[in-house]
C-alpha cells in the first residue's frame, strides 16, 4: 500500500514544486522588467526637467539680450532736439545782402532819374527788401524743417529696429518653446511604449508560466490516474506487482 501512495504522491509533489518555481521565475523577471522600466521613465523625467530648465535659461537670455539692445537705443526714440534756432530773423550774411540790396535799389533809382519821386521809388526799395527778407526766413525755416525731418528718421529708424528685434525675440522664444515641447512630448511617448513593453513582457511571462503549469498539472493529474487505474485491476495489491523503488511493473 506503501508503494501505491507515494507512487500517486510523487506526480502530485513534483508538479507542485515545479509549478512554484515557474511562478517565482514569471513572477522574478516581471519584477525586474518592472524595475527596468520604472529606471527609464525616472531617467527620462530628469531629462525633461533638464530640458525644461534649459529652455528657460535660454528664453531668459534672449529677454535679457533683448532688454539690454533696448536700454541702448531707448534714448534714440525720442527725435533730437534740433540744434539750429528757429528764428525769423536774418543771418549776418543774410543782413550784409540785404544792405547790399538796399544801396543797389538806390544807386538803380539815382541813376534812372528816379531819384525825387518820392513814394515810387522808396516803395519799389520797400517791396524788393519785404521779398528778400520772407525769402531769407523761408530759407532759414527750411533748413530747420529739414533738420527736425532727419531727428525725426532718426527716431523712426531706431523705433523700427526695435520693432525687429522683439519680433526676432518672440520667434526665437516661440523656436526654443516648440523644440522642447517636441523633446518633451516625445519623452513622454518613449516612456508610454516602455511601460506598454513591460506590461505586455509580464504578462506573457505570467501566461507562460500558467501555460507551464498547467501542462504539469495535467501530466501530475493523468500520472495519478494511471496510478489508481493500476491499483483497482485484480492483484493489484499482491507484493510482487511493485518494485522495490515502488513503480508499478
Amino acid at each position: 500500500m506503501l508503494p501505491m501512495l507515494i507512487a500517486a504522491a510523487t506526480p502530485i509533489i513534483g508538479a507542485a514544486i515545479s509549478s512554484r518555481g515557474n511562478q517565482r521565475a514569471a513572477d522574478t523577471a516581471a519584477d525586474a522588467q518592472l524595475a527596468g522600466t520604472q529606471a527609464q521613465i525616472a531617467a527620462s523625467r530628469e531629462a525633461r526637467q533638464e530640458f525644461r530648465e534649459a529652455a528657460d535659461r535660454g528664453i531668459a537670455a534672449i529677454r535679457a539680450g533683448t532688454g539690454r539692445y533696448a536700454e541702448t537705443i531707448a534714448p534714440l526714440l525720442t527725435p533730437n532736439p534740433v540744434g539750429l534756432p528757429v528764428r525769423r530773423g536774418l543771418t549776418p550774411g543774410q543782413e550784409i545782402a540785404r544792405s547790399d540790396l538796399q544801396r543797389e535799389g538806390r544807386a538803380t533809382l539815382a541813376a534812372s532819374g528816379l531819384r525825387g519821386a518820392g513814394r515810387a521809388g522808396v516803395g519799389t526799395i520797400l517791396d524788393a527788401d519785404r521779398r528778400f527778407v520772407a525769402a531769407a526766413a523761408d530759407a532759414n525755416d527750411r533748413d530747420t524743417r529739414g533738420e527736425v525731418r532727419r531727428a525725426q528718421g532718426a527716431a523712426d529708424d531706431a523705433r523700427s529696429g526695435l520693432a525687429r528685434i522683439y519680433a526676432q525675440e518672440g520667434s526665437a522664444i516661440a523656436n526654443t518653446e516648440t523644440g522642447t515641447g517636441a523633446r518633451v512630448g516625445e519623452s513622454l511617448a518613449s516612456d508610454g511604449r516602455a511601460a506598454s513593453a513591460a506590461a505586455a513582457n509580464s504578462g506573457i511571462m505570467q501566461g507562460q508560466a500558467i501555460t507551464a503549469n498547467s501542462q504539469l498539472w495535467g501530466d501530475a493529474i493523468g500520472a495519478l490516474g494511471s496510478v489508481i487505474a493500476s491499483a483497482s485491476r485484480p492483484g493489484a495489491n499482491s507484493p510482487n506487482r511493485w518494485t522495490a523503488t515502488g513503480s508499478p511493473v
